[in-house]
């Protein structure tokens, strides 16, 4: 959603189509609990409910989540999954995002 990752995920996958959409009252930083933070989730769940609905392949990340391993380094090819998931513990539990 912003200029900055747009070129940096250019260099990085020049042949990998993006979609630059630059939302006006998203642009500036936002805190948890903020407006415009909720405005963000929803403008995100339902751009990917459009995008599915559409039968679009698409990747997208939590911009709040660390990973314990680099994502580039996983071999995503070999699974038949629809979703990838960062388990909250070690023993890939059921936890996901602070919930089971």
């Amino acid at each position: 959603m912003d200029a900055e990752s747009d070129r940096v995920l250019a260099e990085a996958w020049p042949n990998v189509s993006r979609f630059h959409w630059p939302v006006k009252c998203l642009q500036n930083p936002f805190n948890y609990g903020e407006g415009a933070y909720q405005l963000f989730y929803l403008f995100r769940a339902n751009f990917a409910a459009a995008l599915l609905h559409k039968g679009r392949s698409f990747w997208m990340v939590q911009q709040d989540t660390f990973w314990r391993e680099n994502l580039l380094s996983l071999n995503l090819s070999s699974t038949d999954s629809d979703i990838l998931f960062d388990r909250a513990d070690g023993t890939m539990g059921t936890m996901i995002a602070g919930r089971s």
